[in-house]
């Protein structure tokens, strides 16, 4: 073999594992975003069957059930930022600031 095909080689083999370990990194991102998806929606339902189960009571403008569920509605809303801000984590800054920009826009 020639110098020239063993350098190839190297090259080659060196490339090849910068781009496996780039593509474990990229794997193991998106292992932890679906597990902090899978939270945030656990939250959400856990916070749906409490709202449903005391959406089956009558309920009464200063009774308990109706702090029960503001407290419930605000916590899902903080689950909500919660998958937001872990999905927008590696945005940059100016695409959010854009985004937000629309948001409130629209509002």
């Amino acid at each position: 073999m020639s110098w020239l095909s063993i350098s190839i080689i190297a090259i080659l083999a060196l490339l090849f594992l910068v781009a496996f370990y780039y593509a474990i990194k990229f794997a193991m991102i998106l292992l932890k975003l679906e597990d902090t998806l899978e939270a945030s929606l656990d939250k959400l339902d856990e916070r749906h069957i409490s709202i449903s189960r005391i959406l089956e009571v009558p309920l009464f403008y200063d009774s308990q059930e109706v702090r029960q569920v503001v407290s419930d509605i605000e916590q899902c809303r903080t689950a909500i930022l919660e998958i937001a801000q872990s999905l927008s984590k590696n945005v940059s800054s100016k695409e959010l600031e854009d985004s937000q920009l629309e948001e409130k826009e629209k509002d």
